[in-house]
């Protein structure tokens, strides 16, 4: 196999072939814990270092044959990678404790923010901060949420560079990342929505939205689908079945909460399955 490395990422290519048959199976295993069964994968690891990769194949007739290569990563641009604007980075893995770091530049008159991570297993952490890298301790945004679902948004943000870390809770793999810059806009409002959500009974999804000083109208709403959910909102922290400021409780996926005059922070929104539940719509949105 070759490989080729661009700062932390790696992407291998296997040519195996086999003259009396096929490859049936490949197994790579990257160093640092992970592994992949893919015929071309792509690596990120979390830092810089030398990597010992190995590939094993087997072809169809149960042979095997295995090679052992290292590949060294650098943390290039102060370990950072820039992100494009709706372009998603998907298959990102890290340890327990290990952190990925990207970046993406907003311009001025930008109307909003929204970086996002979602898929995969394990738990990744989303931290968020203007202007120079996040740590654990240091950041602007953290949903600190159970799980890879996890978002930022960001109304009018500031025209700056935003950096981005994900730290594994836990080991995390099959994560995918997306950063999404608005410009333009009708004056400052922000309306997102998050199709095809879905959860078995006593699970939730989970989310945030950053709400400016002076925004009026805000409104959650879930709707479609099959199931029972229910909406649950708080503001400053996580809602949970006993600590809330809304939930409309309704039967089915029809719920609405409307705040006139919400006060400027982080709102915190579960979508919990009463039932499980499949195919719900959340829109948020403020003027």
């Amino acid at each position: 196999f070759t490989s080729s490395a661009n700062n932390l990422v790696v992407a291998f290519t296997d040519s195996s072939t086999d003259s009396d048959g096929t490859i049936a199976s490949r197994a790579w295993t990257f160093g640092d814990g992970s592994t992949s069964t893919a015929t071309n994968p792509t690596r990120t690891y979390a830092a810089a270092g030398t990597y010992t990769v190995t590939l094993k194949v087997t072809d169809n007739e149960g042979a095997t044959a295995t090679k052992t290569a290292s590949v060294t990563v650098t943390a290039g641009g102060g370990g950072t990678t820039a992100l494009m604007s709706g372009v998603p980075v998907p298959n990102l893995a890290a340890a327990t404790g290990g952190q990925l770091h990207y970046y993406i530049d907003v311009p001025a008159g930008a109307s909003s923010l929204a970086i996002r991570i979602s898929g995969g297993t394990g738990d990744a952490d989303l931290y968020v901060k203007r202007g120079a890298a996040p740590t654990t301790t240091v950041w602007d945004q953290r949903p600190y949420l159970s799980g890879n679902t996890e978002s930022v948004s960001i109304a009018s943000p500031q025209a700056a560079r935003y950096f981005v870390m994900l730290r594994g809770y836990s080991a995390f793999s099959g994560v995918t990342l997306v950063a999404t810059v608005t410009t333009g806009g009708g004056g400052g409002g922000y309306e997102e929505t998050k199709p095809n959500l879905a959860a078995t009974k006593g699970n939730s999804k989970q989310f945030t939205l950053a709400v400016p000083a002076g925004a009026t109208n805000l409104k959650f709403s879930i709707t479609g689908g099959t199931g029972d959910a229910d909406l649950y909102i708080k503001r400053g922290s996580a809602p949970t079945t006993t600590s809330y400021d809304y939930r409309p409780y309704l039967n089915g996926n029809e719920e609405n909460v409307n705040v006139a005059m919400p006060q400027s922070g982080t709102w915190y929104i579960m979508v919990r399955a009463y039932a499980t539940y499949s195919n719900v719509t959340l829109n948020v949105s403020y003027d």
